[in-house]
């Protein structure tokens, strides 16, 4: 049997008032106290907060945007040449020269003073416009370097080299040797920026030279070669990738020579005065490779931020 009594009700409505003037009093901050007021960020917003009743708390709301960042790589500059350094190597795969002597031969029987001229075809190879006409290839190579000083304009130099040898072994010491060079600095106007294929035009202007020795027993007869040479080219740079291009002109030089002859052995030793001698236009299909070293255009900051 449980037994109400009445006085308990009215002593728990008496004291209410009571505790909850006390539960007001803990909360309030004394003067030394140090109130946490450190920003709540509301992470989920569609979450109501939750805040104890009589609990005095400084809530800050922030809203944070997030911006998407993304780290790209630019493209690689392929048919790029303003700043780039050209190392480059050619050779002829196919050319015609003709060996012209500047002055005319004597009058013949007929009383007519002819100009007698030697051709020469060459495949993948041939000496330099400086060769030795008749002789036949002297294994032309021809090596280069340039300067893009802009996207559209390249400046460099090309140094041509043959050489050859042959024998005669029904004769004793007899031997022809060849050696030609030459050395053309040039200039090229390249089209279609940022294209893998780009077309241009070139020209240069330089000095060649070959000597030619013919060893006859005892004695050895030296013929040297000199002179000015002009040349012009239309051509492309087909770029494999960003930094190696496959070349291919149709290249046009003519040269002028001067020359003397040398006669030595058996007590002997003469020679000639420079005297003009022959002219000799020469035109070839020159194919080749290109390496471009230099900075890409985004050294300066290889790897870009975009903002979207």
């Amino acid at each position: 049997m449980h037994l109400t009594t009445p006085a308990v009700p009215f002593l728990l409505a008496l004291a209410m008032p009571f505790a909850a003037q006390a539960a007001d009093t803990r909360a309030q901050p004394e003067a030394d106290d140090v109130v946490d007021t450190t920003p709540i960020v509301d992470t989920t917003p569609t979450d109501p907060t939750v805040i104890d009743p009589g609990a005095v708390t400084t809530v800050t709301r922030t809203e944070v945007a997030v911006v998407p960042v993304e780290v790209v790589r630019e493209e690689a500059d392929i048919g790029r040449i303003e700043g780039r350094h050209r190392i480059h190597i050619e050779s002829d795969a196919f050319s015609w020269r003709r060996w012209t002597p500047w002055e005319k031969d004597d009058m013949n029987n007929a009383g007519e003073q002819p100009r007698s001229s030697t051709d020469s075809l060459n495949i993948l190879g041939g000496a330099p416009v400086f060769g030795v006409p008749g002789a036949g290839p002297a294994g032309n190579v021809t090596f280069g370097w340039g300067y893009g000083i802009r996207e559209r304009v390249v400046l460099g130099a090309r140094l041509g080299v043959g050489w050859q040898q042959f024998t005669q072994p029904d004769q004793e010491k007899a031997a022809n040797r060849a050696v030609a060079y030459n050395f053309t600095p040039y200039v090229e106007f390249v089209f279609r920026p940022g294209m893998k294929v780009r077309p241009y035009l070139g020209a240069r202007v330089g000095l060649g030279g070959s000597s030619f020795a013919k060893v006859m027993g005892d004695v050895t007869q030296r013929v040297s070669t000199i002179g000015p040479i002009f040349g012009a080219s239309a051509g492309l740079h087909a770029f494999l990738t960003e930094r190696v291009s496959f070349d291919a002109a149709l290249a046009f030089d003519y040269a002028l020579a001067f020359g003397r002859t040398k006669m030595t052995g058996n007590n002997m030793d003469q020679k000639t005065d420079f005297e003009r001698t022959s002219r000799m236009p020469n035109v070839a299909l020159v194919v080749g490779f290109s390496m471009w070293l230099g900075r890409d255009r985004s050294e300066r900051n290889d790897d870009r931020i975009s903002r979207r």
